[in-house]
């Protein structure tokens, strides 16, 4: 049919068929060469797609990478910032860290019972909460535990303990090394951290708060031990409550003051936080002329009374207060016998404390005290004395040891250095108001001693004759 179109075009057009071949040919070929091209073409432009694809790539790779690179910096500045912060509270934890040290005062055996009589004094910034002396030592019979109510003690602060000894024996890892005896002071900070100060070693073993997060299996057996004896106490066994607000702050020996004085404070056990009524105050108010004729109310917000009444409270003269607690606090000045002047001018006075007349102070205000806490229904208290070596004033002396009168004077293992000598507190046991705490005040007084350097003073406590007083005088000295 093809060759009759061909022969029909020849009859038509005069083209020959060789002719119309040629031209089918050279069609073809031009055909063939536009395919080609369009492949050529397409060629090229998938190339170059694959070039863009690969591209699009390398880029999406490197912005990947500098996504990673970011990434990592920004979780190694977390870290930096997390090191920072923990550092930080490390620093904070350490300063406000708490440091128990322990004197020995006594022991003994009472109602077939070990005991031992320590102070404890928290020498660090922080307060030492939930503090706790141990001991485990060889007795007739094998080994005794003991152990004492817990205390909480401010910074600076101490108290006397006794640790009697227990029938129940301890935590079976409570206890570290093997020898005998074994004491270690146990408390807690404000940080929620656990600490363990054994007498020697300078460093103690701490349990943080973030151990304690892992769980109870993971604890020490230490801390198992003390958990053991703050909370599983028998009834019949619970402490004397803590002194309250204003008894603590009465005894408080922080900062700065005007002049030398001592503090005779005493608070109702248990004590109360409410404000003393107009009847509390009106008998106190009562008692005060009776020890002060010259005493003054001074405010009318706060229970105070002072001689001279127009002095400022904070300069030197005699005040006393009422506050929650009851408690009762009494500032004596005091008056040391001066040490004769520094050839050099400008050089502050120093003097010594008379003793004698230091303990009898303080021996007829706790008589006194635990007399009118008697008309204050009170049954249970406890007493609190200072010392506060000098003041801010211009015509302070600064106390630099002391002076015992008639009565013989105990050896001086160190001569104290001034600077060292401090302000100082001391704060008593409970006990009934039918009751005189003479062993509680021979403690302060034998404390008050070794302050100053002086050993074997038993002879010069005795001399001293701190059992209470056969009647006290109408009217302070």
């Amino acid at each position: 049919m093809v060759w009759s179109l061909f022969a029909a075009a020849d009859t038509i057009f005069g083209i020959s068929a060789t002719d119309a071949t040629a031209f089918a040919t050279i069609a073809l070929a031009v055909v063939g060469i536009l395919a080609f091209v369009a492949s050529a073409f397409l060629a090229v432009m998938t190339s170059r797609m694959a070039k863009a694809t690969k591209d699009e790539a390398v880029a999406t790779q490197e912005e990947a990478k500098a996504t990673l690179d970011q990434a990592t910096a920004t979780k190694e500045q977390a870290q930096i910032a997390n090191e920072t912060l923990q550092e930080i509270r490390r620093s904070r934890e350490l300063e406000w860290r708490p440091i128990l040290v322990r004197t020995e005062l006594q022991s003994g055996v009472f109602e077939g019972k070990a005991y031992r009589e320590v102070n404890l004094r928290n020498i660090g910034r922080g307060p030492a909460l939930n503090s706790l002396f141990l001991r485990e030592e060889a007795g007739t019979e094998g080994t005794r535990f003991l152990t004492c109510d817990p205390v909480s003690l401010a910074a600076g602060e101490g108290v006397d303990l006794r640790a009697i000894e227990k029938d129940d024996p301890p935590h079976p890892n409570l206890f570290d090394r093997n020898e005998l005896p074994r004491e270690p002071l146990i408390c807690q900070d404000q940080f929620g951290n656990t600490f363990r100060f054994v007498p020697g070693f300078p460093a103690p073993v701490m349990w943080s708060r973030e151990d304690d997060e892992q769980g109870f299996d993971a604890e020490p057996g230490w801390v198992k031990g003390m958990k053991e004896l703050l909370w599983a106490r028998r009834p019949g066994e619970e402490p004397d409550p803590q002194s309250g607000h204003a008894f603590v702050q009465a005894i408080w020996v922080q900062g700065n003051y005007a002049s030398i004085h001592s503090t005779i404070a005493m608070e109702r056990v248990p004590p109360s936080d409410l404000k003393p009524s107009d009847a509390e105050r009106a008998t106190v108010d009562t008692w005060v002329k009776e020890i002060r004729p010259n005493a003054r109310a001074s405010s009318m917000q706060q229970a105070r009374w002072q001689d001279p009444p127009g002095d400022s409270p904070y300069q030197n003269p005699w005040v006393a207060e009422l506050d929650p607690g009851p408690t009762i606090s009494i500032r004596n000045p005091l008056q040391p016998r001066v040490r004769p002047a520094a050839a050099d001018k400008g050089v502050q006075l120093e003097g010594d404390l008379v003793l004698p007349d230091l303990a009898n102070l303080w021996t007829r205000m706790i008589q006194r005290q635990v007399a009118v806490m008697r008309r204050l229904q009170a049954r249970r208290v406890r007493f609190g004395v200072t010392m506060i070596p000098y003041g801010s004033l211009a015509d302070q002396v600064r106390v630099v040891g002391l002076t015992f009168q008639d009565l013989a004077s105990p050896p001086q293992l160190v001569e104290v250095p001034a600077h060292e000598i401090r302000p100082w507190a001391y704060r008593s046991a409970a006990f009934d108001v039918d009751t005189w705490p003479a062993a509680a005040l021979e403690r302060a007084i034998r404390e008050l001693l070794r302050m100053f350097g002086y050993v074997a003073v038993d002879e010069l406590i005795a001399a001293l004759n701190l059992q209470a007083p056969p009647s006290a005088p109408a009217t302070a000295d």
